[in-house]
């Protein structure tokens, strides 16, 4: 196995360096005597037919299964499936493609082909896009990111993100939009991978379009635009028309007309001819709002020419297929005969060869036994191995659960316990306090005891907020975001921090179960009092977000920050107990920090109501 895999590297590589004229003819690949290398080096002409001929770049991946199957070459199998969905889907049909997906998906589970997975679920989420589907969509790109977060594939990692980010954006859902968006331009930024990145400031400006935020949309469409020379020509020809359509939005014909223009010469240069009639259509409405009458006239010409020559176009690209197809079962046949011909060679050839035969099958079964007798003695060491690794693994699976159990109690013990000492300060020492307080002012006033009622006042105001900080009484009577509201201008109270608070949608924010809300209480609190006296920040913004399936909560501030390593929040006592307690509602932390650079804080949280 690992000498073909090995096979496999070398051969893509050498694909990927050696010029056209010495890329695999198909004869040759159906001549090679090894079935391994051919599987390998049919997959190879499958890719290279993807741009040209899906039609036959389909049957070659159809027959790189069929000897795949045959000669049990797992991995082959795998990625002839993916190749046959690939076709099937650029062919749109679409259920034999989520088929051949899914069968995929099955086959690399079992050799544990986790790239496979992963681009297999993107494709089935892509035809979810194509059919608006966006739940499901996001669904499985999650699980693909996931994947790719495991394998530390930076690229598909971005790809994912940059796809989740336009998929939020498609379900109205902008915060979260914005938010994966700008993970993937920071993996693009530190990979300095300049073409996802031109990607990722296009799908940027798309998102501030869709608010009506012309101005900055225009700013990232000439981010993306000005990365242009590391994109494919067809993505920059996308993007400048996209750029186009926002400038006759403003009004701004004359720059408009410019990239209209830029896109019609590079789409003609690559031969993206689909494209034409549409960007002459928009020339000739620019050219016709700027009035220039004549020119826009002899540009929506040139759209209705287009328009109707591209009709037959398609039917001859159609014919042609066809022709290509033909080509490749007649090639089939021509490699049927070769085969044909060395099965009459070994025939032939049998008699005479017959006792060297026997002697190598008499040493090979030899060999065979010896190497049988070895592989069964460490095959015993490894079951015995095994057993006592997954004893093992359900005796720390048992320590982990009687752990959380623990944890758990604890703190609903230690919340108790502070409800007690609550209710005491404020039932105990604050109705004395009021009771002395009440008293000294029926006493002829003087200085003296003016200055003690006014003491006796602030121990007792000192008294409610120490009360309502160990347990929140208000939650009981008031709504969560008032609760929220009322401590966040409590606690930032007196000092020069400049607070930005944001809860939406709040409706939804109040419906929160109670042990979730009394949990997020406390999780603010932690976060808050460690920025108030440790960050030394001059800025703090604070997001709370309600989503469909779950709640967001993102904290930034501006000050020193931190380098957040494991060491750093082993040590960190608030993030180890933000940390618990977000175990026990299955809750998540992600911490985007640097020393002098600030911090930012998401956390994520499943809806319970």
């Amino acid at each position: 196995m690992i000498f073909r895999i090995l096979l496999l590297v070398i051969i893509l590589s050498g694909t990927c360096i050696a010029q056209e004229t010495l890329s695999p003819n198909i004869e040759d690949v159906y001549a090679l005597p090894d079935d391994t290398n051919k599987v390998i080096s049919l997959l190879s002409l499958c890719t290279k037919y993807y741009d040209i001929d899906n039609d036959s770049s389909l049957i070659i991946a159809k027959k790189a299964f069929a000897i795949s199957e045959r000669i049990k070459y797992k991995r082959g199998e795998v990625e002839s499936l993916f190749r046959i969905g690939n076709n099937y889907y650029f062919l749109n049909h679409i259920q034999k493609a989520i088929n051949h997906f899914e069968q995929t998906i099955a086959k690399a589970k079992i050799i544990n082909a986790q790239y496979w997975i992963a681009r297999s679920y993107r494709q089935i989420a892509a035809i979810n896009i194509a059919n608006r589907k966006y739940q499901e969509a996001i669904f499985l790109n999650r699980k693909a990111l996931k994947i790719h977060a495991s394998m530390s594939d930076s690229s598909n990692l971005s790809q994912c993100y940059n796809k989740l980010g336009f998929l939020y954006m498609k379900s109205d859902k902008l915060d979260s939009a914005f938010i994966y968006n700008q993970k993937a331009i920071d993996i693009n930024t530190r990979a300095n991978d300049l073409r996802a990145l031109a990607r990722s400031y296009k799908n940027l400006a798309n998102l501030y379009l869709s608010q009506k935020d012309l101005v900055t949309s225009e700013y990232y469409y000439k981010k993306a635009l000005s990365l242009h020379e590391n994109s494919k020509a067809h993505e920059i020809v996308n993007t400048a028309y996209k750029y186009a359509q926002l400038l006759i939005q403003q009004k701004k014909y004359q720059e408009a007309i410019q990239y209209l223009q830029f896109g019609v010469t590079l789409a003609e240069e690559i031969k993206l001819l689909k494209n034409l009639p549409q960007f002459y259509k928009d020339l000739s409405l620019a050219k016709e709002l700027e009035g220039s009458y004549k020119e826009a006239i002899k540009d929506y010409e040139k759209f209705i020419i287009l328009k109707d020559s591209l009709q037959y176009k398609e039917e001859a690209l159609l014919l042609s297929r066809k022709q290509k197809e033909v080509e490749v079962l007649e090639l089939q046949k021509v490699s049927f005969e070769l085969e044909k011909q060395k099965e009459h060679y070994f025939i032939s050839n049998k008699n005479r060869k017959k006792l060297t035969i026997i002697l190598i099958i008499t040493l090979i079964v030899l060999g065979l036994l010896i190497i049988n007798a070895i592989k069964k003695k460490d095959l015993i060491q490894k079951i015995a191995d095994k057993e006592k690794s997954l004893t093992n693994q359900l005796i720390a699976k048992d320590i982990r659960n009687e752990q959380f159990n623990a944890i758990n109690e604890v703190t609903q013990n230690h919340e108790i316990t502070k409800e007690q000492i609550a209710k005491e300060l404020h039932d105990a020492l604050g109705g004395t306090l009021a009771a002395i307080r009440m008293n000294l002012m029926q006493l002829k006033k003087d200085p003296i005891i003016t200055k003690i009622i006014d003491k006796l006042g602030s121990i007792a105001s000192a008294s409610r907020f120490i009360s309502h900080d160990l347990h929140p009484p208000l939650l009981q009577s008031q709504t969560f975001c008032v609760v929220i509201e009322d401590y966040l201008s409590h606690i930032f109270n007196n000092t020069d921090l400049e607070l930005c608070t944001t809860l939406l949608p709040k409706a939804e924010i109040n419906k929160l179960a109670i042990n979730t809300q009394l949990t997020l209480y406390r999780i603010i609190q932690e976060l808050c009092s460690n920025i108030k006296n440790h960050s030394k920040a001059s800025k703090v913004s604070f997001q709370l977000l309600a989503h469909t399936d779950d709640i967001s909560l993102i904290i930034e501030d501006d000050g020193i920050g931190f380098t957040a390593s494991n060491a750093t929040l082993k040590t960190n006592r608030g993030l180890t107990l933000v940390k618990e307690r977000l175990k026990i509602i299955d809750g998540e932390i992600e911490i985007d920090s640097q020393a002098n650079k600030g911090c930012t804080i998401y956390i994520f949280i499943p809806t319970l109501r």
